[in-house]
């Protein structure tokens, strides 16, 4: 019961996780609940209808006329590529999407890879282009004199169940260009601590996901018609006549449907600033 109360699974084990919640006091406990009444007084969601991500839950929530209609577990952005608060509206999705690897990830992660293995890309089932989005032969390129700040290349990942993508993304404008997608890394939902990312979720069952957006549409594919351009590998932008807003937020307390509260863990610490402000005599540093 004590873990259920903490957002940790259930399996009677004190692990680390377990640990840190048995070492906070019930002071402290009342800290963060203090700290998320104060974010609550911020903000109230006026639509009928949208979609709620809670990091530090790790859970997306499709809510209608203040009903839970359903839930999806969520990866999120780890502590130093952290997932931003934002509001937006999904607009369309893509089966089978590429992904153009952001700059910083190619030539941190992928470029080190390549100077050790020439076979990386092909295993990776990477493409590289130019800067008019060109495809280049990667055996012409000296990839030992390239690096940050010099690489004038876009690395692509092409469409299939080893993306990282996954078979489907969703998209809503914002400036942090982050977006919602499938992943072949599955065994990730089953961790406590769902903080892997670059800043995009990945989401659990997102074909499910897909067929609540399609079922709204009047005039659009519907999901057996969603499952063939999946299974025939097609890429394929679907836009929505009625963008479902979606709101990103971080509380580290919830309550459930029975009103039972539920705290998560702090993973990116944002909890100490409000606390700091809200009580600064108590000289918490």
């Amino acid at each position: 019961n004590f873990q259920k109360d903490h957002g940790l699974e259930a399996d009677g084990r004190i692990g680390k996780n377990t640990g840190v919640w048995l070492s906070k006091s019930v002071w402290d406990h009342l800290l963060i609940l203090a700290a998320n009444l104060e974010k609550s007084k911020w903000e109230s969601f006026t639509d009928p209808e949208y979609v709620l991500l809670n990091v530090p839950a790790y859970k997306l929530r499709i809510i209608r006329n203040d009903s839970i209609l359903a839930e999806h577990k969520v990866v999120v952005g780890t502590v130093k590529t952290q997932t931003p608060e934002l509001s937006s509206k999904i607009i369309y999705l893509v089966t089978y999407p590429f992904w153009f690897v952001p700059y910083s990830i190619s030539t941190k992660e992928i470029l080190p890879n390549v100077r050790i293995d020439p076979n990386y890309l092909s295993k990776k089932n990477y493409s590289v282009l130019d800067r008019d989005r060109n495809p280049v032969d990667p055996s012409s390129i000296s990839w030992k004199t390239l690096g940050p700040g010099n690489f004038p290349y876009t690395i692509r990942q092409d469409g299939g169940n080893t993306n990282s993508l996954g078979l489907i993304k969703f998209i809503f404008p914002n400036i942090h260009s982050v977006y919602l997608h499938d992943t072949p890394s599955k065994n990730l939902f089953g961790a406590d601590i769902r903080a892997f990312s670059h800043g995009c979720m990945r989401l659990q069952n997102p074909l499910n996901f897909a067929a609540y957006l399609l079922d709204r549409e009047t005039n659009s594919i519907q999901k057996d018609s969603l499952d063939t351009l999946i299974n025939q590998k097609i890429r394929r932008q679907v836009n929505f006549s009625q963008p479902l807003p979606i709101h990103i937020r971080y509380h580290t307390v919830e309550t459930d449907a029975n009103g039972k509260v539920i705290f998560y863990t702090d993973i990116y610490k944002k909890d100490d600033e409000i606390i700091k402000g809200l009580f600064p005599d108590l000289g918490i540093k």
